[in-house]
């Protein structure tokens, strides 16, 4: 068996440079300068040093390595041989000695009590795993693997290449808040509370993971206008001169400064380029287009990376580029991505960030800022659910999901999902609590329980699916479906003093067969309501009801006293007068969907009724069909004259509708007075007759043709001193009550046109 020196291999100071078979003599000086004798073998260790095999004692004696003495505390080769020497059986193993492979890399895993490893990089080379398989290395901080864009500072937990697999697995309880236990893990920003409480684990909250950002200041400002207190600051104020690919810092900076400075880091100028709807860059516009100078103004600054720097004892320059991917030497804008190669300031329409409509910076000479960002987000993740793959199966991207878990006792824990608050003044207009920019097929998708309330707000409010109670013993139920909100104030006062104004969607059950699925028996409607909270109905303003109680399968129209329904056909049942407006009339419409007539009242506080012509005069009033006929089913009760207008008749309908009878006016004129005449038409051969009643008094009749009478012709009484002055016609007659013919009171008196007279029957002067 050979035996491996623990101290004294590196300590052998000669040794024959051929190997021999067998034991080789060899000196060994121990650390208080004796040269002692030792036997080594030929063979060589990893280290291309000999076995020691056995040694010369004090005695001049040769001493097997195997011969244990009994005491230690000596590094010299003269002590014990188990003090200085380990076996091959004591590497690898507790107690022992960490062995080397063939590369000279330790092979047994490194575990202990507590160390610093004060070196610049931390690897692990591969990684022996169970299934026998190995890992590449999963771990490592300092060292970028070649990568250019991985700062030194990182570490990494695989990632070195495609498939370096690397986990981390935290565990622990937050006992306490803040940094005294609040968090598993916590992720800050560079410049912040550094060493005290930070994360937001306050009072009796605990954290898994807490990630946190704010807006902090370069950390490095420079210019002739700026005295930097920040770190590193050394109480000097720098100018800057600036070309298209450079910034030369005068007088140079000072180490700490230097040790501030990251290759690829982000340097801006306090000049803005031309661009924008305003002076120095641009304000937010609104969803209509209009610029709102309440949002946030962009300013159009020049800005690149950091390549390089250097240093003289007078200055330093630092090699700017406009991207750290194509390291295109230059500047380029927030604007554009275009690289601009002419120093910031001297180009067109250039200004100083102080003369800008919304400045960021008040100095008036040229500055840099270094370390700055104009947008900083607390996280962001991406999925790329591409298709460019080979051969990939993944059909479906999450950008993020979360599990809630509740027990049979959940109804006593509130469980939350996302909570999203704001503490401070109010922010830019453009500002938002939550931002759906994608163009998925849906924005929000949800799938509540009967009792999850969707939305909650009062400008939006959206209901449990639950419908109204089932149980309409008690009268109505009622269930709000959604609703939105706004005040009756404005501005600061909008919440005080104020009410709410609530167009509301709701349901009500009017009767109910049990069944869960009785939709019949629901009127949905739309309204007002004023008052109330959300998820309720105060007072019930203007509404529509569809499916109401009093119309069903109609819809109702209602004000906040009555309603007028139309129902399932068609019908208006209103709740009070209809009123047609100001100059308007009220159409009917024929069977040819033409408009046929109408009715409408004048400033003659008439009510007209009038016709269309049958070819109309539009569109929508040709093609009326029929007479201009007013027909009334039922009779006609006036309260007052029923007249007919100028040159227009009072006719009779028969049977089968034709006009066979009517009666019209002659206008008088200078030598006679007005006339009525009656006319019937003939029909079937017969001649038409005009019958007046028995018992009938007629004033004054003309009857053209021969008149029949079925009883009494009663004329007009008078005396012989009363009588009218002159007849009508020639031939009319009147009965003179105390007139005498052949000694007889009471005759019938003819008016002669030709005598202008009254006469008896038999042409004789008139007496009594």
């Amino acid at each position: 068996m050979k035996y491996i020196s623990q101290i004294t291999l590196a300590a052998l100071v000669s040794w024959p440079a051929c190997s021999l078979a067998g034991d080789i003599p060899a000196t060994y000086k121990s650390s208080t300068g004796v040269v002692r004798s030792v036997l080594v073998t030929s063979a060589l260790n990893s280290q291309n040093k000999p076995l020691v095999e056995s040694y010369k004692n004090a005695n001049g004696q040769w001493v097997p390595t195997t011969v244990v003495a009994e005491t230690c505390g000596t590094t010299d080769l003269g002590a014990p041989l188990a003090c200085n020497f380990l076996s091959t059986a004591q590497t690898n193993v507790a107690n022992g000695v960490a062995g080397l492979d063939a590369n000279g890399s330790v092979v047994a895993p490194i575990n202990t009590v507590s160390s610093v490893i004060a070196h610049s990089y931390i690897g692990a080379g591969w990684l022996s795993a169970w299934q026998n398989y190995t890992a590449r290395p999963s771990f490592s901080s300092g060292w970028n693997n070649g990568d250019p864009f991985v700062y030194p500072n990182v570490t990494l937990i695989g990632g070195h290449e495609d498939h370096d697999d690397g986990y981390l697995k935290v565990t622990g309880s937050p006992w306490s808040m803040s940094d005294a236990g609040g968090a598993l893990a916590a992720i800050y920003d560079t410049v912040g509370d550094q060493g005290t409480a930070r994360n937001g684990a306050g009072n009796d909250d605990a954290i898994s993971l807490f990630v946190g950002t704010q807006i902090s200041p370069p950390r490095l400002r420079l210019g002739q206008d700026i005295v930097d207190s920040l770190a590193g600051g050394d109480g000097l104020a720098r100018t800057v001169q600036l070309s298209g690919t450079s910034i030369t810092v005068t007088p140079a900076l000072n180490a700490a400064q230097i040790r501030l400075l990251r290759q690829w880091m982000r340097v801006y100028a306090n000049y803005d380029a031309p661009g924008g709807n305003a002076n120095g860059g641009s304000f937010w516009k609104n969803w209509n287009g209009d610029i709102d100078k309440g949002s946030v103004f962009i300013p159009n600054l020049y800005y690149g990376y950091i390549q390089s720097w250097s240093s003289s004892s007078t200055s330093t320059v630092l090699s700017v580029v406009s991207d750290p991917f194509s390291r295109q030497s230059g500047w380029r804008t927030e604007s554009s991505s275009e690289t601009v190669a002419t120093a910031p300031g001297t180009n067109t329409g250039d200004i100083i960030d102080s003369a800008s409509d919304s400045p960021t910076w008040t100095y008036k000479n040229p500055a840099v800022f270094i370390g700055l960002a104009n947008k900083k987000f607390n996280m962001n993740q991406t999925v790329a659910c591409l298709t460019t793959e080979e051969d990939t199966l993944s059909r479906q991207c999450e950008g993020n999901e979360i599990d809630l878990w509740g027990g049979n006792d959940a109804a006593r824990r509130a469980i939350n999902g996302l909570t999203i608050t704001y503490g401070g003044a109010r922010p830019a207009n453009g500002s938002y609590n939550l931002s759906l920019a994608g163009g998925t097929a849906n924005e929000i998708v949800m799938a509540p329980e009967w009792y999850t309330t969707a939305v909650q707000s009062d400008p939006l409010y959206v209901a449990p699916l639950a419908g109204p109670s089932l149980d309409v013993s008690g009268g109505n139920t009622t269930a709000v479906m959604a609703s939105f909100a706004q005040s009756t104030n404005t501005g600061s006062n909008t919440f005080g003093p104020y009410m709410y104004i609530r167009p509301t969607i709701w349901t009500s059950r009017f009767a109910s067969d049990g069944s869960g699925t009785d939709f019949r028996n629901e009127t949905v409607s739309y309204g007002v309501s004023v008052g109330g909270k959300r998820g309720e109905l105060g007072t019930i303003q203007e509404h529509i009801e569809l499916n109401p109680q009093s119309a069903k399968n109609g819809i109702g129209l209602c004000g906040y006293n009555t309603c007028s329904y139309f129902d399932a056909n068609g019908q208006i049942i209103a709740g009070g007068d209809i009123i047609p407006g100001t100059g308007k009339s009220l159409y009917t419409t024929d069977e040819n969907g033409s408009r046929a007539a109408y009715m409408f009242a004048n400033n003659s506080y008439q009510m007209n009724v009038a016709f269309n012509l049958p070819s109309g005069t539009s569109e929508i009033n040709s093609g009326a069909q029929g007479a201009q006929t007013l027909h009334v089913e039922g009779g006609i009760l006036a309260d007052n004259n029923i007249v007919v207008g100028p040159n227009k008749a009072f006719g009779f309908q028969d049977n089968q509708g034709a006009l066979i009878g009517y009666e019209y006016l002659v206008n008088a004129s200078t030598s006679s007075g007005a006339e009525i005449h009656t006319v019937v038409s003939p029909k079937n051969g017969f001649n038409g007759t005009y019958y007046v009643d028995a018992n009938t008094i007629l004033e004054s009749l003309k009857v053209t043709g021969d008149t029949v009478t079925n009883g009494r012709l009663n004329v007009g009484t008078y005396n012989l001193d009363s009588l009218p002055s002159s007849g009508s016609t020639d031939g009319a007659q009147v009965w003179c009550a105390d007139c005498k013919l052949n000694g007889i009171s009471g005759v019938l008196a003819y008016w002669h046109a030709s005598a202008s007279k009254w006469t008896d029957s038999q042409n004789g002067v008139l007496v009594n």
